[in-house]
């Protein structure tokens, strides 16, 4: 739920996160987020990061465009991802 307590964190991410490195490294990529557009420019990188942080509040997590937003026991995370690898048990 978007409370105000809720609304207080997602500011506070969004002012902590470096949108100028993340759209430094889309560029150094060229990554778009479709085949016909251009490098999202920092407002588009913005509304993005704010949008997946509000669903991840109401739903635990929300990823798109690279971005990842996540709530888990009060906390908000929102991360730019580039690679990563994981893996379970092997049997």
């Amino acid at each position: 739920m978007l409370n105000t307590k809720n609304g207080t964190k997602i500011a506070k991410v969004l002012g902590n996160f470096d949108f100028v490195k993340t759209h430094t490294i889309m560029e150094v990529l060229d990554w778009r987020w479709s085949a016909d557009s251009a490098v999202p420019d920092m407002l588009d990188l913005v509304d993005m990061a704010y949008y997946l942080l509000t669903k991840a509040v109401s739903n635990g997590l929300a990823a798109s465009g690279g971005f990842e937003a996540t709530f888990h026991d009060g906390e908000l995370t929102l991360k730019f991802v580039v690679e990563e690898s994981q893996m379970g048990e092997v049997e």
